[in-house]
């Protein structure tokens, strides 16, 4: 008599997860709490980074920026969030400017997801790179960015940078 196995695979993905464009009067509140949560990692961060459109820069000559914001929604919560800048439609590159996802939904590839949303949205706009500076010895996020194609670009002090051809 045969004995037929029968493997079972659980893959542990909730069918109410998914990226959505950032609804600030839906999202604000729970993106400020990941911003304020990740205070040691995110140094200049401000109410702004909750906020999307474009803004003015000035060092001694303007420069505007757009910041896009993206959440990562499971059901009706938000369990995380990347922005990312761009600077006119001249400049080939964009930069990610912020990434948090809460500790408890972590290493569940919620933000490499972000990350992957954040690059198709790029190359949309005929963006040719993006870039993204940590803090140096961040490991998790040495890890992550590497494991969706980016590779160290540059060193600063207490900085490095990571980049990806798009």
């Amino acid at each position: 008599m045969k004995k037929k196995i029968v493997f079972l695979i659980l893959i542990s993905v909730s069918l109410n997860a998914q990226v959505e464009r950032y609804n600030q009067s839906r999202d604000r509140a729970s993106v400020l709490e990941m911003i304020k949560k990740n205070a040691a990692v995110f140094v200049d961060a401000a109410e702004e980074d909750a906020q999307e459109g474009s803004f003015e820069l000035d060092f001694g000559q303007k420069f505007t920026l757009k910041r896009t914001i993206y959440v990562y929604r499971e059901g009706n919560k938000t369990v995380g969030f990347i922005s990312y800048l761009t600077m006119g439609d001249e400049n080939p590159m964009g930069m990610i400017a912020r990434l948090a996802i809460l500790p408890e939904y972590c290493k569940k590839g919620f933000a490499q997801a972000l990350i992957k949303q954040a690059m198709q949205d790029l190359q949309k706009q005929n963006k040719k790179a993006v870039l993204v500076t940590f803090v140096e010895g961040n490991t998790p996020a040495e890890r992550l960015y590497e494991k969706v194609g980016f590779e160290k670009v540059a060193e600063a002090p207490g900085q490095v940078v990571y980049g990806k051809q798009l």
